[in-house]
C-alpha cells in the first residue's frame, strides 16, 4: 500500500464482554497522523480482552489487542 496518499481513516474499539465503539471518520491527507479517543466509562473485569482495529482505504492497518488486569 502506497502510504503517501490521502485516505478515509476510521478506528472501532471493542472488548471480549461485549462493549464496543466506534471512533470518527476523518479524511487525512499524505503523511497527517489520525488520532482519536474513545472513552469506555465503565468498568471491565479482570482478564478482559480490549482490542481496536484501525481501517485506513478500507484495509486494516492494526489489531492490537491487550488483556486488563486489576
Amino acid at each position: 500500500m502506497n502510504t503517501n496518499q490521502p485516505h478515509r481513516i476510521s478506528a472501532r474499539v471493542w472488548t471480549t464482554n461485549g462493549w464496543s465503539a466506534n471512533a470518527k471518520v476523518e479524511d487525512v491527507a499524505a503523511f497527517r497522523t489520525y488520532r482519536d479517543q474513545v472513552y469506555p466509562q465503565r468498568h471491565f473485569p479482570p482478564g478482559t480482552r480490549l482490542c481496536a482495529e484501525g481501517i485506513r482505504g478500507g484495509e486494516s492497518v492494526g489489531l492490537p489487542c491487550v488483556t486488563l488486569v486489576d
